[in-house]
């Protein structure tokens, strides 16, 4: 896939993120995972991919809501440091409700969360503390906002041939209360020290149209290897068979946006050495689907040709297109104008994800 890719794109990111609601459907489908979780004194996440924290915050929700006294360590894998900054403005209620928590942001490699440790030899990890003073949301915002300097001088990233995104500093930021200072401190990741979760949360972690060998390579058999014995790691992704597919096809766009589904996966991991039948168990993966976001009808009038754009745009993000092959779309007039008649005639647009579990026995 070219280098530049459209699915990097901040502003598609944003626009996604704002036009459907992809983000609370995926909460809703981890829910139940959460609720099943054994009731202990201390409780590690690993959310492999934070985005923009709505999906964090969500989980965190539901963890008080399940075990209100309960310890919990919650670590952060982002690169991106405006998604950084993006879930930290919707940390400080969380740390109001659930005192017990620790929060835990790092932009370091899959294959280096286990440890916390660069894989290149002597590469010095940036470390920094937040320790909470206070009692309310907005004293926390105010000492969390200490932390943009910080970011804007570690959190940069660096695009190699491949299209693959890294770190330029490997960052670990560690932040909870200090009225819980003594409970939490002792058990907050540090560099170097072996991390093991109790669940794992790898929500669109790879891109859809990468082999199956490079998903299980890069991200699937690195996290699972992180999980606790009992510990579940759950995985979705996008699934296609659903409107992009209709929608391209009738628009002649022919392209395979989902090479391979959960089932696939499943089968390659069965037989890979290191991730046996005996040592994991794995669920029956399940569809669901999310869509757009309905517009009030009073303004639909006025926005029916930015909301039709930007529906595109949606879709070409959701199908991972990159730049070149958006643009050369965009270039023949007959086809976009036939893709936007076609997206018109559409009753319900509606996308497939895929949801699966990965328990370590």
């Amino acid at each position: 896939m070219p280098k530049n890719r459209f699915y990097d794109s901040r502003l598609s990111y944003l626009s996604f993120v704002q036009n459907t609601d992809e983000k609370k459907i995926i909460s809703k489908q981890i829910y139940p995972y959460i609720s099943k979780l054994p009731k202990k004194n201390i409780t590690r996440f690993l959310d492999a991919g934070i985005g923009d924290g709505t999906i964090t915050a969500n989980i965190i929700k539901k963890f008080h809501d399940v075990y209100p006294n309960s310890l919990l360590l919650i670590t952060g894998k982002e690169i991106s440091f405006e998604d950084v900054f993006n879930s930290l403005i919707k940390m400080p209620e969380r740390f109001v409700e659930h005192p017990k928590l620790a929060v835990t942001l790092t932009n370091m490699k899959f294959s280096e969360l286990g440890d916390l440790k660069p894989n290149i030899k002597n590469t010095p990890v940036i470390n920094k503390n937040i320790i909470l003073k206070g009692r309310n949301a907005f004293e926390f915002e105010k000492q969390l906002e200490k932390l943009d300097s910080f970011i804007n001088k570690n959190w940069g990233f660096d695009i190699d041939e491949s299209g693959r995104t890294a770190y330029v500093r490997p960052c670990l930021i560690n932040i909870y209360r200090e009225d819980c200072k003594e409970l939490i401190e002792k058990y907050i990741p540090k560099v170097g020290q072996k991390n093991e979760y109790d669940f794992i949360l790898a929500s669109q972690a790879y891109r859809s149209r990468s082999s199956t060998k490079g998903k299980i390579a890069n991200v699937i058999k690195p996290l699972s290897s992180s999980l606790k014995r009992d510990g579940v790691m759950v995985i979705t992704h996008s699934a296609g068979n659903d409107s992009i597919d209709a929608i391209f096809k009738k628009a002649s766009i022919s392209k395979d946006f989902f090479p391979d589904d959960a089932k696939a996966i499943i089968s390659n991991l069965e037989n890979l050495d290191g991730l046996a039948m005996e040592k994991f168990q794995f669920s029956k993966p399940k569809k669901y689907s999310y869509g757009f976001r309905k517009i009030p009808s009073e303004v639909v009038s006025q926005m029916s040709s930015s909301s039709l754009d930007s529906k595109i745009a949606n879709i070409f993000y959701i199908a991972q297109l990159s730049s070149d092959e958006i643009e050369k779309i965009h270039l023949n007039e007959l086809k976009i104008k036939k893709l936007k008649k076609i997206i018109l005639n559409q009753d319900k647009i509606f996308f497939n994800n895929e949801i699966f579990s990965i328990k370590k026995l």
